[in-house]
């Protein structure tokens, strides 16, 4: 902002970084981490964990039985899950106070999340070799949320131009461009998933599967089969609720009131601003 000091960025001496071109101008810078490209900011940004020494420690992390783990490329329906199981614990459609993002793994330290009251609700974007070990060998419940990708690319980049991320400089052919050679400019989606699924297919523990379309064309069943997967009660009446209040219209007006006073100032400070935090919410998005 206006007359604010520029903030300090971390080093990157020694570490392997590349630059990739889009043929309409724009490039970026990546750098390795865990055996995947990520942009360069992830380690320069001052305000979220650096991932090179954060990793090793969340991969370490104590996982309980009854620990709640979403795993999502961006744009999948994280915050929707997220409040549906939030919900279903307390046995009350009732927003959570604090944003999802108190409990997100890349947002917080190793120390705040294990800090977190039992039964733990986490979520990450991350690749299964940066996510606590002990999870993918079968403690605690997980959950893998999944979404036509042509609609998480048209999302993710009206996500990343409402949050500036690039300061309106990213033309909408160089950002395809990214998102067909190298699965995105901020994650790689083809990885992703491909890593994911190879994983689960090894089948040391079981996932929940819940796919966007899916959540959207039916979320009173999609409520109720996280409640059975997750051993919760669940009446058809507090499903019902839990649906009304988990409409994208509804969320985007709550969103305005959450808060995590463990951090005053955020990692970014327009996190509740529905108009960025959310858009339609509807397959098949256009560019204009």
């Amino acid at each position: 902002m206006d007359g604010e000091s520029p903030q300090e960025l971390r080093s990157v001496e020694g570490e392997t970084i590349i630059e990739r071109k889009c043929p309409g101008g724009w490039s970026s810078k990546w750098i390795l981490l865990h055996g995947q490209y990520k942009p360069l900011d992830h380690v320069q940004n001052q305000s979220i964990p650096d991932p090179r020494s954060h990793v090793p420690k969340v991969r370490n992390m104590e996982i309980f039985d009854d620990d709640i783990m979403i795993y999502a490329y961006p744009k999948c329906g994280t915050h929707w899950v997220w409040e549906m199981i939030k919900m279903l614990q307390k046995g009350k459609a009732e927003y959570e106070k604090r944003p999802k993002e108190a409990t997100m793994m890349e947002f917080q330290s190793v120390e705040n999340l294990s800090e977190e009251r039992r039964p733990r609700v986490f979520n990450t974007h991350f690749f299964p070799n940066e996510v606590p070990t002990a999870s993918l060998e079968g403690k605690g419940k997980n959950l893998f949320l999944l979404r036509n990708p042509k609609d998480v690319f048209v999302s993710y980049y009206h996500h990343l131009m409402n949050w500036k991320v690039f300061d309106g400089r990213m033309s909408w052919d160089d950002y395809m461009y990214m998102a067909i050679n190298y699965g995105g400019c901020r994650y790689d989606w083809y990885g992703y998933t491909s890593e994911w699924e190879k994983e689960m297919n090894k089948k040391k523990t079981n996932y929940l599967c819940l796919y966007y379309e899916d959540i959207k064309k039916n979320p009173l069943a999609t409520v109720k089969s996280i409640a059975e997967y997750l051993g919760i009660p669940c009446s058809e009446t507090l499903a019902e609720e839990i649906v009304h209040k988990c409409k994208l219209e509804n969320m985007r007006s709550a969103n305005k009131d959450k808060h995590d006073d463990r951090n005053q100032s955020g990692a970014n400070s327009d996190m509740h601003d529905p108009d960025k935090m959310y858009r339609k919410g509807e397959d098949d998005e256009r560019i204009s």
